[in-house]
């Protein structure tokens, strides 16, 4: 079977023409959606460390040991020092090591706040880039798909115009 796009109708051609543009919107959005869950997965990570960095403050101000110690491993923290706090035989050296898991809590966060912001940025833009891409190709197809349209109706009536003009001048030979 030997299927040649012109042997086609124009209703035909029109509805493969519809599908395609049709299919490139739906790809376009898919691909949009996509990249906006990875996004969203992302930003969920950063926003569970940040929230167990959050935790870990709270807990070592209420000095909750055991809440501190199970969310250490969430927030990227050293165990050994929860450990040496848990373990300081004295007052001073309890307060030392709260400082000092304090300090440790205090630049992980802002290091997970700065990462946070760099991923921000660079989404962004990869966001941005993706929709005018999207639209892009939208527009693309649309261009073809008005050109495709345009060149399946004026074709056949342009012959027909041919047919007509060579019948008006007496030809009858001509084929329709």
């Amino acid at each position: 079977m030997n299927l040649r796009l012109q042997n086609l109708s124009i209703r035909t051609k029109l509805a493969l023409i519809l599908g395609v543009t049709i299919f490139a919107l739906a790809a376009t959005r898919a691909l949009g959606l996509s990249q906006l869950g990875v996004f969203l997965d992302r930003f969920a990570g950063y926003t569970s460390t940040l929230e167990a960095l959050y935790q870990a403050q709270s807990a070592l101000r209420a000095a909750e040991l055991d809440r501190l110690a199970q969310l250490a491993p969430r927030a990227g923290l050293d165990a050994a020092e929860v450990d040496a706090l848990r373990n300081a035989p004295d007052a001073p050296a309890r307060a030392q090591a709260t400082r000092a898991l304090a300090q440790q809590i205090d630049s992980r966060f802002e290091q997970q706040r700065s990462i946070a912001a760099g991923a921000y940025a660079v989404e962004t833009r990869i966001m941005n880039g993706t929709y005018v891409s999207m639209l892009l190709i939208v527009l693309a197809v649309g261009i073809i798909a008005y050109f495709l349209i345009a060149k399946m109706v004026t074709r056949p009536l342009a012959r027909m115009v041919d047919v007509a003009d060579a019948v008006a001048a007496g030809d009858l030979r001509t084929r329709i």
